[in-house]
């Protein structure tokens, strides 16, 4: 084990000794990766410090609080995370808290959005998991130590004489082939070990940032429960029930109202007669019997006046009275009214504004998928005009070594041929003695120069035949890919238009068809107000006929101004409600916006993988699919969201105007019949009434005029 280190360890001392030998450039080579290395980790290190102290400062803000508490340390805890961090995680947390909502006691906080919008790996950790550099520091250390190793082998082979005639110097270049072999290996196998060291202690770091991460979105779910939309939906359907029940309940109040008004009113009048002619009858009887002759017609004459006097006082003050009640009620329904149209001037202007906001969202979105596809198609040109030049390079570089290959094996050969043509000239006495011993090698060293030669040139001829061979075929075969990538690319964009076209026109449709059955229902509420105005006249008409039911009359009054708060109540919980709809169309068109940022991050990844020329083609293909299946998603997301919320609104305003429709014109019919039953049964006691006092008038009269027979 310790003979392998010593082996693998690079000399340093031959740093300090002049010249330049094979062994001290690994050395140089080593202390790059170690450099490399070190920063490296270093920076992993700092990244997960940071990491930490924003973890911590956002775990400082839930420390301590339960679901209770939330609600009433909310102002508190935004001042502290401002006060921590007003770079990172005080604005987090800002934003975090734009999106909390209280219960309907002011108790208890809501979230509408997930923990993990806000409090995930770019916002925490940005440093450590989204770092381009940091995460290509392991290629780099196995780049560098195979450029070590092709370095090696490259002046190892350099040092290589292969036509010198003497062994020594054949076994001097073999060594030195074998010592530079072994240096670059050597550096091969520093970078692989530097880079999976690396990369190991990065992944555990980054493994260890994304659970306690999801730690702390879990926890923060569970402090700040989701408030679903169902929710609403949920509320606004118990609200209706209660004023179904309350309108239902209105109407019987209305009637036991009036008939103990009307109860109460024949009674009262008829002990108001009664005491009348008591108090009236008594004195003038006593005169009558005390004055029988001279005071009979003036007694009479006073009876009559004080009788009438007194009916006509009666019937003033309960027409006044009527009167007054009239108009209060006519000030009631005037201001139901002026709410009502207030109401239905809100959800306008909501509608309004929600369909201005997605306009302006689409608007947004087609000009950033327009821009995504021309820097796309600019960043296609760029990509093809570089890989046009670096094939041109290399081909070029190519070129010129098998030229200068070429040329180095002419010289060779020449060079050898006159070494054996002065070989034969000064030897030749030497030759003729020892010519049947030396022909044998001659001709051996000939052919094995001959074969050698034509060998070296095959070779060299069918290796620059495949490399221009495996050039155009990849040539080929990228434009083909270009060419596949680019009409997808475009069909792509097309369908994307032509659905995205479809998306507002259903949108703009379901508005208009929104904004046409609000004023249909408008239409209906004027109505209902013109016929609440004939009732209110019919009231005021008839209230001539009444006496002594002003006081019953101010209960009703009241009884209408508290059916009408009760009915605005309604109406502006139903306001609220429609108010969240907007604020989910809102949120909606951030989540297109959030799409829109993952579209551009998919860009930025795809430009990052068209940086590596030997998985160009591959990687953008691929790269076109995620963005094809991303888009494919993002619309189908958007078109179900949209045609959700669409029915639901159309389901909701139909439910309320159908609602709305059949309990006024239930309201009218009860007023209408109640107020019918009421004016019979007075008219009824009136005649009775009449009656009773044309009998009471003939009992008189008949009465005075035995009391002058008598005299």
């Amino acid at each position: 084990m310790f003979d392998l280190i010593s082996h693998l360890w690079p000399q340093f001392a031959l740093v300090l000794t002049p010249g330049l030998e094979m062994e001290e450039i690994a050395v140089w080579i080593w202390l790059l990766m170690i450099v490399i290395m070190a920063v490296s980790v270093m920076s992993v290190i700092r990244h997960r410090w940071h990491f930490s102290r924003r973890l911590k400062r956002v775990q400082q803000l839930i420390q301590g609080q339960d679901r209770n508490s939330l609600a009433h340390n909310r102002l508190a805890t935004l001042q502290k995370a401002l006060e921590q961090d007003s770079d990172v995680t005080g604005p987090l947390w800002r934003e975090f808290d734009e999106s909390l909502v209280y219960s309907a006691d002011k108790s208890r906080l809501f979230n509408t959005l997930e923990a993990e919008h806000f409090f995930n790996n770019y916002t925490l950790a940005y440093g450590l998991t989204s770092s381009r550099l940091l995460a290509a520091a392991p290629a780099f250390l196995t780049a560098i130590g195979v450029l070590g190793t092709f370095l090696g082998l490259t002046l190892g082979l350099n040092g290589l004489q292969i036509n010198a005639g003497d062994v020594e110097a054949l076994k001097d270049g073999i060594s030195v082939m074998i010592n530079g072999a072994a240096v670059a290996f050597m550096t091969s196998i520093w970078g692989v070990a530097l880079s999976l060291l690396l990369n190991l202690f990065e992944k555990l770091v980054e493994r260890g940032a994304l659970a306690k991460i999801r730690n702390l979105q879990q926890r923060i779910d569970f402090l700040y429960p989701r408030l679903p939309a169902e929710h609403s939906l949920v509320q606004i359907a118990a609200a209706t029930d209660e004023s179904k029940e309350a309108l239902q309940e209105l109407h019987e109040r209305i009637g036991d109202r009036l008939q103990e008004t009307v109860s109460g009113m024949s009674d009262s009048m008829q002990q108001a007669f009664t005491d009348a002619i008591n108090t009236v009858m008594a004195p003038a009887i006593q005169s009558l019997v005390n004055n029988t002759n001279q005071q009979s017609t003036d007694v009479l004459e006073k009876l009559v006046s004080g009788f009438m006097d007194g009916m006509k006082t009666a019937g003033s003050e309960q027409g006044h009275l009527m009167k007054n009640a009239a108009e209060e009620v006519q000030q009631a329904v005037s201001v139901m009214a002026d709410r009502m149209e207030v109401l239905f001037k809100q959800l306008d202007e909501q509608q309004n504004r929600s369909r201005e906001q997605t306009e302006g969202t689409t608007r947004e979105f087609a000009q950033l998928l327009e821009q995504q596809g021309a820097d796309a198609a600019q960043r296609q040109q760029q990509m093809e005009l570089r890989f046009n030049q670096l094939m041109e390079q290399m081909e070029h570089k190519v070129s010129a070594q098998f030229d200068k290959a070429a040329e180095d094996e002419r010289n060779r050969a020449a060079t050898q041929e006159q070494l054996q043509t002065q070989m034969v000239a000064g030897f030749q006495s030497q030759l003729e003695q020892f010519n049947n011993a030396s022909n044998g090698q001659i001709q051996a060293i000939s052919e094995a120069s001959a074969k050698q030669q034509s060998e070296m040139g095959q070779a060299f001829e069918s290796a620059l035949d495949g490399l221009q061979t495996l050039i155009s075929n990849h040539t080929a075969a990228a434009s083909e890919r270009e060419s596949v990538i680019e009409s997808r690319f475009n069909s792509q964009l097309e369908r994307l238009a032509a659905e995205q076209q479809q998306l507002l026109s259903a949108v703009t449709q379901s508005v208009q068809q929104t904004q046409q059955q609000m004023l249909e229902l408008t239409k209906q509420h004027q109505q209902l107000m013109t016929e609440m105005g004939e009732v209110s006249r019919s009231v005021e008409a008839s209230s001539q006929h009444m006496n002594n039911s002003s006081t019953q009359l101010g209960v009703l009054s009241a009884n209408l101004k508290q059916a009408a708060d009760v009915l605005d109540a309604r109406l502006q919980t139903v306001t609220e409600a429609l108010a969240g709809a907007s604020d989910q169309n809102h949120e909606l068109a951030e989540q297109v916006s959030l799409q829109s940022n993952t579209l551009r991050q998919l860009q930025s990844e795809l430009i990052t993988a068209t940086q590596h020329f030997e998985k160009a083609a591959v990687a953008a293909e691929q790269g076109f699919e995620v963005f094809a299946n991303h888009q494919q998603q993002f619309l189908d997301g958007i078109n179900t969201e949209f045609q959700g919320l669409g029915q639901a609104l159309k389901e909701q305003v139909g439910g309320i105007e159908q609602q709305a429709d059949e309990w006024l014109r239930s309201y009218s019919t009860e007023v209408r019949t109640q107020v019918g039953e009421r004016m019979e049964h007075w008219n009824k006691n009136t005649l009775e009434f009449s009656d009773q006092m044309r009998r009471t008038v003939s009992a008189i009269s008949g009465i005075v005029d035995d009391l002058e027979q008598k005299v």
